[in-house]
């Protein structure tokens, strides 16, 4: 019998914790005999493949990779889904990447590539069964791939406002990996 697993999201900027807790929370569940897979953030393996993002639509490439990843986990029969990344983050990226643009044809351009972005996002904003929003608690690791940890508030913020601007609903958690993670615990499992 197929059933629709459900799906978790983990959101923040760059640094805070998403992939640490997504893999803990997957396994755990796991142990816990709630069968779980990890679908690990599409625009990691991007940027290590093409290096960083050059122009505004590879966020179209980066959406669609995210949604093609959680797609092929939601067809294997889990209870859960991790995702350490939201498809919809790519909205966010695009915007944080792009605002300030003044000149004339390149907004037109970008107005149309945004257009693009929320035809793929329009379905994904209420596909996640539960929401995460880890705010900067640790200094960010600089490991060669992430990128922009140097504007990880900025960046908290931008996602945490879209939360808003959308009505998703979402829980934030602070503490350490356990504390964060046991706070995952009673939403998901209550």
């Amino acid at each position: 019998m197929d059933i629709k697993p459900k799906k978790i999201c983990f959101v923040g900027g760059p640094s805070t914790g998403k992939t640490t807790l997504a893999k803990y929370l997957a396994e755990e569940l796991t142990k816990k005999n709630h069968p779980s897979e990890l679908v690990g953030e599409f625009v990691r393996d991007y940027l290590v493949r093409h290096g960083p993002i050059k122009s505004p639509e590879e966020q179209l490439d980066i959406i669609r990779g995210q949604k093609e990843k959680e797609k092929m986990a939601c067809s294997r029969n889990y209870e859960f889904v991790v995702c350490d990344a939201a498809s919809f983050l790519s909205h966010v990226y695009f915007h944080f990447l792009n605002d300030g643009i003044i000149d004339k044809k390149e907004a037109e351009i970008l107005k149309r590539i945004e257009e693009k972005l929320w035809q793929e996002i329009s379905g994904e904003i209420n596909s996640y069964d539960f929401v995460f929003f880890l705010p900067q608690e640790f200094p960010p690791e600089e490991d060669g791939v992430r990128l922009f940890t140097d504007k990880v508030e900025e960046i908290s913020d931008r996602i945490k406002a879209f939360l808003n601007a959308h009505n998703i609903k979402y829980h934030e958690l602070r503490g350490t990996v356990q504390e964060r993670a046991d706070k995952a615990f009673k939403v998901i499992l209550n």
